[in-house]
């Protein structure tokens, strides 16, 4: 595994993150739809652990912002390690598997929320098209990354423990 492809596919995911934040913040200019998923898994998992967790309070609010941060930049370290060439089309597939697998999955899994088809319809678009957000910014970045990081044409890589000046 290229641990530094991987570190440029966390960071590609921790900014795809932030670009679907954005998303999910305009999304709630369609009408109200209740809380945003990161904010209601972060108070339900905080319940069952006995924490006292208000939706209101600036600490739900950071905890919940740094669970989405942190799992964004998860998936695309795990992107990274398995997706040998990025493009903007396999970062949306990804972004939608992620979709797929989280909320038709293990979020109504733990009672968070329903699964799409039973939940509110302008949350449902929305995180939907939020996962296409995160995963087109996530293939453009990594992809980027990939540009910037490569040897340059005719670059030689040296063997471990020879020195810059050939004596291989």
């Amino acid at each position: 595994m290229d641990l530094r492809r991987t570190a440029g596919g966390a960071l590609s995911g921790a900014a795809a993150t932030v670009a679907m934040t954005g998303w999910m913040a305009l999304g709630q200019l369609t009408g109200v739809y209740g809380e945003q998923p990161p904010k209601r898994l972060v108070r339900r998992l905080a319940r069952r652990a006995g924490i006292p967790a208000s939706p209101s309070g600036p600490g739900t609010w950071l905890a919940s912002g740094a669970a989405h941060l942190g799992f964004g930049t998860s998936c695309g370290a795990l992107y990274a390690a398995a997706v040998p060439r990025s493009t903007p089309t396999r970062g949306i597939a990804f972004g939608l598997a992620v979709w797929a697998v989280s909320y038709t999955g293990w979020i109504p899994t733990l009672g968070v929320l329903p699964p799409p088809a039973k939940d509110n319809p302008r949350r449902a678009w929305t995180m939907s098209t939020a996962h296409i957000v995160y995963g087109s910014v996530l293939g453009v970045a990594l992809a980027s990354w990939d540009r910037a990081t490569r040897p340059a044409a005719g670059a030689v890589r040296s063997r471990p423990g020879a020195s810059r000046f050939g004596d291989h």
